[in-house]
């Protein structure tokens, strides 16, 4: 079970049930990587707009740290050219990151670490795009809440990266 109470304090999570190793996160930078914006709309309808998000993780191990990068886009729907792409960047610092990263056959953290990360920081971009958009003709529309545990397999996944 995840505790999550502010920035300033650690989520929490069991490596395994039948384990006493917790590892320990906290998000401790926000970066937005970029934003493009379509100049020519004259204004989108929330229930006329799809958001899709990419999801990549970085891994830096040497600092115990790990990036969760979102490239959002925006369409209409139906999908047309995108409305909006914003790259967000969310890092995290993980306790013991070198004891829980699985490395075959590829890069990962466990399911339920990966799903409490992924979730923070789509929450946090969910925020972060409603500021971007804030005075353009995008401004009323609003990225949706989603149950990451239930929607892993809908997020395209790019792949993870070792820095």
């Amino acid at each position: 079970m995840a505790k999550v109470a502010s920035r300033n304090k650690d989520v929490k999570k069991p490596v395994s049930p039948d384990s006493q190793v917790e590892v320990q996160s906290q998000i401790v930078q926000i970066n937005i990587l970029g934003v493009q914006i379509a100049v020519n709309e004259a204004g989108a309808e929330p229930a006329e707009c799809s958001f899709e998000i990419a999801v990549n993780h970085r891994f830096q191990f040497d600092l115990n740290m790990v990036s969760v990068v979102l490239r959002i886009t925006m369409h209409h729907d139906p999908p047309m050219e995108p409305l909006a792409v914003v790259t967000i960047e969310c890092k995290f610092f993980m306790n013991i990151l070198n004891d829980i990263v699985i490395r075959e056959p590829l890069l990962k953290l466990p399911d339920d670490i990966t799903d409490a990360i992924n979730g923070v920081s789509i929450s946090t971009s969910r925020g972060v795009l409603f500021g971007i958009l804030r005075g353009t003709p995008l401004q009323g529309i609003v990225m949706p809440m989603i149950d990451i545990s239930s929607k892993r397999r809908m997020l395209r996944d790019t792949g993870p990266v070792a820095a």
